[in-house]
């Protein structure tokens, strides 16, 4: 939704504060921040109050400033009373900390002749997502039986505070505040902006605060594997919790939404509703809350979030999207659901792009692709993409007779040279490349602003699978499949699928492709290759299909994103 016409946004002058969020037993640091608009300028012009004004003796004096802040808000749909209902169904409380303190200060009023009132009138689409309480009344926006766009009041002799909340994202008005004389004219004026914030999706450049994996047994090798190298910051998820369901991306994707007071972290629950689907309820809190977009019961595999991602901030064409890029897998015929496809596309500050991923039996945007951090790029990031020749590559450097132990047991390929002399292998993976990934390439350029040098290829070989009408997975563990963990203050760390291209699985150091792909990673990254292999490869999955994280906001839409409001 875009701003109404003659609204802005004005620079905030911003007083750092610290809280904690308690999440799953382990505090998050979250950085918030208070702000109070600036002071207009004295521009003077008619229906603004130029602070030279004397004011007459029908105005009783000289007038005050009337000059008021924009109130920019989330909303209001976690439950800060823990009552069991959304905050926005109740009169707000004390613990409401999502509702905006709107202040008119005392000294405005100075100057109010004995009948002076003031007006405030509600504009733009949708006001019914808005709510102002004046005192203990609504009396702006959304009430029970009405929605008001205009009150009428006279101010007493102390600030005059309102309680604004919001139901939703991305809602958009202008607030027009009326000094009104006795008679009904305008003595003063300002306009102001009211937004809820936009949703914003997480990107791999944001600091990792915490990381969840479901504990099922067979995968203790990654578990230990992010035990070890995260600490606490890591939290198994308990297998008989939630079904034995391992794919803990596919359930949930974080995102936020971030006011100059408060951060509130969304969880996006999506609609495929298997055994992960109670596991929101175990970090649901104040602050933390799920939505879900979707029909359940209509899902496919397209609706699981391995297939939604953003990209680390771009600029395209000129215009800078500070959070990035949304990018998921959709066509016409197939793809993410329209009620949610719609409303990432309403936010816009993110301006999401659609892949073709039907060529996927899985059909997930992170099969083939993922962004790393590179503070020595330019951009701060490489991108990886599926490349089959450089798979083939690959495979044809390396001794033909070496044998693959784990891909005879569950590929059928006892040797390297099985797989390179495959033709029919080797014609699929042409078309997939010609068909599929090579327009991909063209289109991560396109759209991302990338060229060569923001790329890294990584080596893949797809294979056919029975009951998925054609379409293809990874035999070459899909190593784009990967887990960005860069906590603050420590080196960023990769986990990556082992893609046990080796004789001998208890040597890492043996692997070509290990080796290859940890030396083509930026400096400063750990390179940690989990084995994956039966509990999510075998099963047509990776390591980040099955990990999920929580990540910190390093940005404030209000300053660096309104140009994708207006």
């Amino acid at each position: 939704m875009t701003l109404p016409t003659g609204a802005r946004l004005r620079r905030a002058s911003l007083a750092r504060c610290v809280a904690a969020l308690s999440l799953a037993g382990v505090i998050v640091p979250l950085s918030l921040t208070g702000c109070k608009g600036d002071e207009k300028d004295d521009l003077g012009e008619a229906g603004e109050t130029d602070p030279g004004d004397t004011g007459t003796e029908e105005t009783g004096g000289e007038l005050g400033p009337w000059e008021f802040d924009d109130v920019l808000g989330a909303s209001n749909s976690d439950d800060d009373d823990i009552s069991g209902k959304r905050d926005w169904l109740e009169v707000p409380v004390d613990t409401d900390d999502d509702v905006v303190d709107w202040v008119m200060p005392a000294d405005s009023f100075t100057g109010f002749a004995e009948g002076d009132q003031v007006e405030l009138v509600l504009a733009g689409e949708q006001p019914e997502f808005v709510r102002f309480w004046h005192g203990n009344s609504p009396v702006l926006g959304h009430d029970v039986s009405e929605v008001r766009t205009t009150y009428v009041f006279t101010p007493g002799s102390e600030d005059e505070h309102f309680s604004v909340e919001f139901d939703g994202f991305n809602h958009g008005y202008t607030l027009t505040i009326n000094h009104l004389d006795a008679d009904g004219e305008i003595v003063a004026t300002d306009e102001v902006v009211v937004r809820s914030a936009p949703l914003i999706m997480n990107h791999h450049l944001q600091p990792a605060e915490h990381l969840w994996v479901v504990d099922v047994g067979t995968n203790s090798a990654m578990i230990n594997s992010y035990a070890t190298a995260l600490g606490d910051k890591f939290s198994p998820v308990a297998g008989n919790t939630v079904g034995y369901d391992v794919w803990i991306q596919d359930e949930i994707e974080f995102a936020t939404q971030v006011t100059p007071t408060n951060r509130i972290n969304i969880i996006i629950d999506s609609i495929r509703d298997r055994g992960l689907n109670s596991f929101p309820n175990q970090i649901v809190q104040p602050n933390i809350f799920k939505q879900t977009w979707g029909v359940p019961g209509t899902e496919t595999s397209f609706d699981s979030f391995g297939n939604l991602e953003a990209t680390p901030p771009i600029t395209v064409d000129g215009i800078e999207y500070p959070f990035g890029r949304i990018y998921f897998g959709k066509t016409p015929q197939w793809g993410i659901n329209d009620v949610l496809a719609d409303f990432l596309h309403a936010q816009t500050v993110q301006a999401p792009v659609e892949i073709d991923t039907t060529w996927l039996c899985v059909g997930h945007v992170d099969e083939f692709a993922s962004f790393v951090p590179d503070p020595s790029s330019a951009k701060g990031f490489k991108v990886l993409l599926g490349d089959i020749d450089a798979g083939y590559a690959l495979l044809e450097s390396m001794d033909p007779s070496t044998a693959l132990p784990r891909y005879a047991a569950d590929h059928g390929f006892a040797t390297v040279g099985d797989i390179v002399d495959d033709a029919n292998l080797r014609a699929l993976n042409d078309d997939v490349r010609d068909d599929y990934l090579n327009p991909i390439w063209n289109q991560f350029k396109q759209e991302f602003a990338l060229d060569d040098s923001d790329i890294i290829s990584v080596p893949s070989i797809f294979e056919p699978v029975n009951g998925c009408g054609g379409a293809v997975v990874a035999l070459i563990p899909g190593m784009a499949n990967l887990i960005v963990a860069n906590v603050e203050g420590e080196p960023t760390k990769l986990f990556i699928p082992d893609p046990f291209l080796r004789a001998n699985n208890d040597d890492q150091a043996s692997d070509p492709l290990v080796s290859s792909f940890a030396a083509s990673m930026p400096d400063g990254i750990e390179s940690i290759f989990v084995d994956d292999w039966n509990t999510y490869h075998v099963a047509l999955g990776e390591v980040h299909c099955g990990t999920n994280v929580l990540r910190t906001p390093i940005a404030n839409w209000w300053e660096v994103a309104t140009h994708l409001l207006d």
